[in-house]
């Protein structure tokens, strides 16, 4: 199963290390194909992450699932929802996510979680998933976490209640 991945980035050099790091930290049997949008950034963003593409690229970095792609794009600043639709919209997995630039996915398991859902709930066709949040000194503030939620759930109004 291939995991699209979407990130837009506007002025993020403080945080999207560890975005990224939460990224590709994930552990399992999946691919990523990991879409990074920078929005017209114009601090450091754009460097940060071609840094760490080209790292992966020569193997002084790893993934820990069984393939990973970064793909890095730079757009004028068109806001977060622009940056997230252009990234979807050439995204190529089975699943499709975002997370924010200054956001982390719990570490380790939280895409083995997700593939896990959908290949034994073949009928549900969304996720929700809680992205966990760091601080601006990378302090951890909230981990991640998900919830399923059937079609005719979200019909009838269910979603978005955190309870």
């Amino acid at each position: 199963m291939k995991i699209s991945i979407v990130t837009p980035a506007y002025n993020m050099e403080m945080y999207i290390s560890e975005t990224i790091k939460s990224v590709i930290e994930q552990r399992g049997d999946f691919d990523v194909e990991y879409i990074l949008v920078n929005d017209g950034s114009t601090d450091r963003t754009e460097d940060i992450v071609l840094d760490l593409q080209k790292k992966l690229a020569s193997g002084d970095v790893r993934a820990s699932c069984r393939s990973f792609e970064l793909r890095y794009f730079h757009q004028e600043n068109q806001g977060m929802y622009s940056a997230i639709n252009n990234g979807f919209s050439i995204a190529t997995g089975d699943i499709f996510a975002w997370i924010g630039g200054d956001d982390v996915y719990r570490p380790d398991t939280a895409f083995d979680e997700i593939v896990k859902w959908f290949l034994s709930h073949p009928k549900s066709s969304w996720v929700k998933g809680m992205c966990g949040l760091i601080d601006k000194d990378g302090k951890k503030i909230r981990d991640g976490r998900h919830r399923a939620f059937y079609r005719d759930w979200l019909v009838q109004g269910i979603y978005g209640r955190e309870s």
